[in-house]
């Protein structure tokens, strides 16, 4: 199992592969944790990804770059044969209304379904 954490835009928050048993079957599992701008209150004390979100107020579509470079990130490290099972979590929230927003999660539906 590899563990990789990073405070760098280009990467996600932690990256991790191990397995997940999926009915009768343990499969390889690959979970992401994508470094977004957290959500819009950023005040509950238990959470502790309102530390590591990005600092300020970045644009929507500052954000949304940041989370298509992580996912570029991803699909050049990790081939697809490496994992059956792909489990995605933010470090906040990327439910961000818009047109910037469902291309993203077009790219990763079309990354993580077609390979």
């Amino acid at each position: 199992m590899m563990l990789m954490i990073s405070e760098s835009t280009e990467k996600p928050l932690a990256i991790w592969k191990g397995q997940e048993r999926y009915e009768d079957e343990l499969l390889d599992c690959l979970t992401i944790i994508f470094k977004s701008g957290g959500c819009s209150w950023s005040k509950c004390r238990m959470c502790g990804y309102r530390h590591e979100r990005y600092p300020g107020n970045p644009s929507r579509e500052t954000i949304m770059g940041h989370l298509r470079a992580q996912l570029l990130w991803v699909i050049h490290q990790y081939a697809s044969t490496e994992y059956h099972i792909v489990k995605i979590f933010t470090s906040g929230s990327f439910l961000i209304p818009g047109k910037s927003q469902l291309n993203f999660f077009q790219k990763l539906q079309r990354h993580f379904t077609e390979n």
